[in-house]
């Protein structure tokens, strides 16, 4: 046996490397006794390696060379999605491997949690005068406090720090409800206070100077909302929405009944693509500061004015992929997109509130920094 899970696993599937077979490198694979699990960055990698996989477990058990005969997708404890079992014989009594599963390093509300306590704890260690070197996240506080727009715009200067204080305020958690009306998609609301993790407010008082809105990670969230009203209030609305995103009524139907239309995907999908920018442009907000630490010593800032947005520009095409029985419970958008100056994969996924469940009820949109 391999005395790496990674090589093992790469030696299982015949190639050099396991990127190959998951589409994406993985952040760790580790051995849990005779198990292996693979960790990638966040929930979204996570199921689109664990498509990946499924695909080449197909393909290896059909390979009359191959050691592994048959597998399954058994559902465990130890993963929501399910963990792998190789086997070599067909009928699946013995086994090849430990169980193989995947885990996201990331989850919701940690990580990006843990930054927003840190940086608030340097933003008021710094406005209390202490020296930036000496902060966790002296990198962040450089960028933000040596960008001219967000130094001019709120007017921060080295006299004036002392004036104000930062307040957490994640745990808000403002709903931002869809809505549509003649072709226009609305998300509200949808100003500074809606989207911010951190305000900076006049020192003793509640007054908002600045908000901030914290991303932390290479893979983020910006945008997980309900599309009940879209699409389950009425066959109107429902299909009103399948042509904003372009969506294929027949693809969706893997959902149920009630989701299938004769709604179809346009050949010209120029409309289309100008819908999800203005939808990537209403997740990111107004009047906010974007705070983007993907890295040590890697930090994106930008300043969004009340009245204006994002820039926001879609690239080449768009990939649909829709509810398949026995491979996956969700529908999604797939595309490169250029933001704020930045390049990121970008994936819309309409999908339930768990793992399992099988509806288009909401959506999450997940920038990938390229």
């Amino acid at each position: 046996m391999s005395t790496k899970p990674e090589t093992l696993l790469a030696d299982l599937f015949k190639v050099k490397r396991i990127n190959e077979v998951l589409g994406q490198a993985p952040s760790k694979v580790v051995f849990n006794k005779n198990d292996i699990i693979i960790y990638t960055e966040n929930k979204s990698t996570r199921s689109s390696a664990f498509d990946n996989f499924d695909k080449a477990a197909k393909k290896l058990v059909l390979n009359s060379k191959s050691l592994v005969k048959s597998y399954q997708v058994k559902p465990s404890s130890k993963s929501s999605l399910g963990v792998f079992q190789f086997f070599t014989d067909r009928t699946k009594t013995q086994k090849a491997t430990g169980d193989i599963y995947f885990k996201p390093i990331i989850t919701k509300g940690s990580g990006g949690k843990e930054f927003e306590n840190e940086l608030e704890k340097d933003l008021n260690l710094y406005f209390g005068g202490e020296d930036i070197k000496k902060l966790r996240h002296s990198d962040t506080i450089t960028s933000l406090f040596s960008n001219k727009t967000f130094i001019s715009k709120y007017g921060f200067n080295k006299t004036s720090l002392s004036k104000f204080e930062a307040k957490a305020v994640g745990n808000r958690n403002s709903k931002r409800a869809a809505s549509i009306s003649n072709g226009v998609m609305t998300l509200t609301p949808n100003e500074g206070s809606t989207v911010s993790d951190i305000d900076i407010v006049l020192r003793g008082t509640n007054t908002p100077k600045a908000f901030c809105s914290l991303k932390f990670s290479s893979s983020y969230y910006i945008y997980n909302g309900s599309m009940k009203d879209l699409f389950e209030s009425s066959p109107r609305t429902r299909d009103e929405a399948y042509k904003y995103f372009g969506l294929s009524g027949v693809g969706m139907s893997g959902f149920g009944e009630q989701f299938k239309s004769n709604i179809s995907t346009p050949r010209d999908l120029t409309k289309v693509k100008k819908n999800i920018e203005q939808v990537i442009k209403l997740s990111l907000g107004e009047d906010v500061t974007l705070i983007n630490k993907y890295g040590p010593n890697a930090n994106d800032i930008d300043v969004i004015y009340k009245g204006y947005t994002s820039d926001v520009s879609i690239n080449g095409n768009l990939e649909y992929i829709y509810p398949e029985a026995g491979k996956r419970k969700y529908a999604a958008i797939k595309f490169v997109a250029v933001i704020n100056n930045d390049k990121y994969k970008v994936e819309c996924q309409f999908r339930g509130t768990t793992e399992g469940a099988l509806t288009p009820r909401y959506l999450r949109i997940n920038l990938k920094k390229i």
